[in-house]
């Protein structure tokens, strides 16, 4: 019996499982990393889209909103994009991640409100004939060069 649901380990992407009986838990290996590691490549070359090569050396950060409902473990994304530049000129290039909280319109009163615990009703009038306003986002927001620095 669960104690509670799975749960996503914040560092390793790994389910939690909490065991009634044991009072541990077990870590569920899967490849959540694989996702990240492809979402990473896809920020890379979107960097190598709007950077000429020889600049690439001065990008300082790399700006990026990821939406909660997104599926994306932010940590695992952050490992990913450090690995895959770690030897090429962007190895100083850092994400600067907004994470974008899950907010929902009611169709039926217009209220809105940030979607909490995966409450999926308005706290308003209680309907579930929503509209998801914000928490889908993944997007490269902008590229921060340093300035004046010289190839390296």
């Amino acid at each position: 019996m669960l104690d509670q649901g799975p749960r996503i380990h914040p560092h390793t992407g790994c389910h939690l499982i909490f065991t009634r009986d044991e009072r541990r838990f077990k870590e569920e290996s899967f490849d959540s990393r694989m996702h990240e590691l492809s979402i990473a490549q896809n920020v890379l070359d979107i960097v190598h889209q709007y950077v000429p090569a020889e600049d690439r050396h001065r990008i300082a950060t790399v700006g990026m909103n990821v939406g909660e409902l997104s599926g994306v473990v932010v940590d695992s994304l952050e490992f990913c994009f450090t690995a895959i530049t770690s030897d090429t000129p962007m190895r100083e290039a850092r994400l600067k991640v907004v994470e974008i909280p899950l907010q929902a319109r009611c169709r039926s009163c217009a209220a809105a409100f940030r979607v909490e615990h995966s409450q999926f009703s308005c706290p308003s009038c209680g309907s579930t004939d929503l509209e998801i306003t914000a928490g889908r986002e993944l997007q490269v927001t902008d590229i921060e060069l340093r300035d004046g620095e010289e190839g390296s």
